[in-house]
């Protein structure tokens, strides 16, 4: 982790000043939110292998690929990018379920990784559950993995 974007660890919900942030799931999420839309910084996951077709999750926030924006990374790569709905203020605060195909990327060792380097996009994502990938995107719900 780099930056001040994601504070202590796993927000529960809404932050202060933060429009209302709705659709997460579980009992966390990753908000770039923290101390309002000034901080910035990079969040990667440890590696994982992806074993299914689909990468199911939800996510809000920004939608700047390159600026605020939640990346599949195989081999170093970029290789899917996802952002949030959000293109100016006063948008939605809502988390919405996306998915990846990574049927290309099976067996092969992968991390995600969520980037904020935007002040004031206000982005704010919810990272994926790797062990619940999917055959299809509507095999199952997306989940918190926080």
């Amino acid at each position: 982790m780099t930056g001040q974007a994601f504070g202590p660890g796993p927000a529960k919900g809404t932050l202060l000043n933060q429009m209302d942030v709705t659709g997460f799931e579980g009992k966390g999420l990753v908000n770039t939110y923290y101390n309002g839309d000034g901080t910035t910084g990079t969040l990667t996951s440890p590696g994982f292998e992806i074993k299914r077709n689909f990468i199911n999750f939800l996510i809000g926030g920004g939608g700047h690929a390159g600026l605020t924006c939640m990346n599949l990374l195989v081999d170093g790569n970029v290789v899917r990018t996802a952002v949030g709905p959000n293109t100016q203020p006063g948008g939605s605060e809502q988390l919405d379920r996306q998915s990846w195909m990574s049927a290309n990327f099976r067996e092969r060792p992968c991390k995600s990784g969520l980037l904020t380097n935007t002040p004031a996009a206000g982005a704010y994502q919810h990272r994926p559950n790797y062990p619940e990938q999917y055959q299809t995107p509507n095999d199952s719900e997306s989940r918190a993995c926080v």
